[in-house]
């Protein structure tokens, strides 16, 4: 899982998907908010959603912050067991 091909053209920006859309999102929590919601609608979001939106930075940095995040979830046991 952790260099697939499937899971990075998955994280990868692109199609709408949620990687693309907490890219566009100017607010952070918003960014976060719709992160946990499509990929582990279980998250506690109350923690987690504030260190996530911390994580994503400025410009330049955003997309590969997205990326990381978005991957973090996916490869999760919580994502792995339940979903």
């Amino acid at each position: 899982m952790a260099n697939g091909g499937s899971i990075n053209s998955w994280i990868a920006p692109g199609g709408g998907n949620v990687s693309e859309r907490m890219v566009q999102e100017k607010d952070p929590r918003k960014a976060a908010e719709d992160l946990f919601l499509t990929i582990s609608p279980a998250a506690d979001l109350r923690g987690i959603g504030r260190r996530c939106s911390r994580a994503l930075g400025p410009g330049d940095v955003k997309p590969a912050a997205v990326q990381e995040l978005v991957w973090g979830l996916l490869t999760s046991a919580e994502f792995r067991f339940n979903h």
